[in-house]
């Protein structure tokens, strides 16, 4: 079957990864909301995801999809609760159903809701259930951005992938955010993020406290944000200063905080994916993952590799040791503290 020849009634994207990945998705929708105006879009999402598309659609059209897994070693399926919201979301009659995520819960979720189409990738966990499935590969060295893209170019093949991504729509006003982790004072601040979706992502918390005392130094207060997950790691990077702060935020507020920034450092994450879109200057630390699939897409990114051996070129997208579990190598060594205080030292105005 093909992608339908007039715009649906009624459409439904599924885009459940993770935040870094579901933020790519993202700026495929305000693309399609231009080419459909009539038409009813809707987005699911993980519930924490959410605030990516609020700046595009109402609350009413954002539907919490919590069950549908994008990672199978971090999350437990429970096909009761799938079904359920499988039914519930079927009632609501989407004549296309266009797949972002692309893997088996996603598909399967996918037919199980469409009165009509259903799009994804071809291949892997289930392509087979698509009426119209779209190839998976990829040029060697395309970045992880334009894959939501080819999907969405099945549907409406003369969308343009642009430049640089549109910035998520802040949240809440900067003083109350800060007010509400106890800040009141106007000092500037940088913002670290020590956290990332694997350990093995993570760059040592002890050189991110030698980093945030460093910066503290020089007059600038240190927050570091993360997940709820992540507070006992961020309290470990501020401890000993007399100026830091820990923040567990909503995508918006936290995309409210790093805009008020002087400098973002992280690891390769969500928050530098998104200060980056914000045009902050941001430094990104990689090793077991490919910057050049990966990096986040802005004007004042800074990224610092390691010279690992294993670190993956090409076509790759992570090193083989991409699970949780400690990489054998201790390759993160190859990034000092004072090559990164350098990298910040050279972002951040005389």
């Amino acid at each position: 079957m093909t992608a339908p020849s007039i715009p649906p009634r009624r459409c439904l994207l599924i885009a459940c990864h993770w935040l870094g990945d579901t933020f790519w998705a993202s700026q495929v929708l305000p693309a399609l909301q231009a080419r459909w105006p009539d038409t009813e879009l809707h987005v699911g999402a993980k519930p924490a995801a959410l605030d990516l598309f609020r700046q595009y659609l109402p609350d009413e059209r954002l539907l919490p999809l919590p069950e549908i897994v994008s990672d199978r070693r971090r999350e437990r399926f429970h096909p009761l609760g799938f079904l359920r919201r499988a039914i519930a979301v079927r009632g609501m009659t989407f004549d296309l159903v266009i797949d972002l995520t692309g893997n088996r819960y996603s598909a399967l979720f996918s037919r199980l809701v469409a009165s009509g189409s259903t799009i994804g990738f071809d291949g892997g966990e289930l392509g087979c259930l698509y009426t119209r499935r779209v190839p998976d590969a990829e040029r060697p060295e395309a970045h992880l951005s334009e894959r939501p893209w080819r999907v969405a170019q099945a549907v409406v093949p003369d969308l343009t992938i642009p430049p640089l991504p549109t910035p998520v729509a802040p949240g809440e006003e900067l003083p109350g955010i800060l007010a509400s982790m106890g800040i009141t004072d106007r000092r500037p601040y940088a913002v670290i993020a020590p956290g990332a979706g694997w350990a093995t992502k993570r760059w040592p918390a002890p050189r991110f406290h030698e980093l945030a005392a460093h910066l503290e130094r020089q007059g600038l207060r240190v927050i570091a944000c993360g997940s709820a997950a992540e507070q006992e790691l961020c309290r470990e990077v501020v401890r000993t200063l007399d100026h830091g702060g820990v923040a567990d935020l909503s995508v918006g507020d936290l995309c409210t905080l790093v805009t008020g920034a002087r400098v973002v450092i992280a690891n390769d994450s969500a928050v530098a994916h998104l200060a980056a879109a914000a045009g902050l200057p941001v430094i990104v630390l990689f090793c077991p993952t490919n910057p050049l699939h990966c990096r986040p897409l802005g004007p004042r990114v800074t990224i610092l590799r390691t010279d690992c051996p294993l670190r993956p070129e090409g076509s790759s997208d992570h090193c083989p040791h991409w699970t949780d579990n400690p990489c054998p190598r201790p390759e993160w060594m190859q990034i000092s503290t004072d090559t990164v205080i350098a990298a910040v030292m050279a972002q951040l105005p005389e």
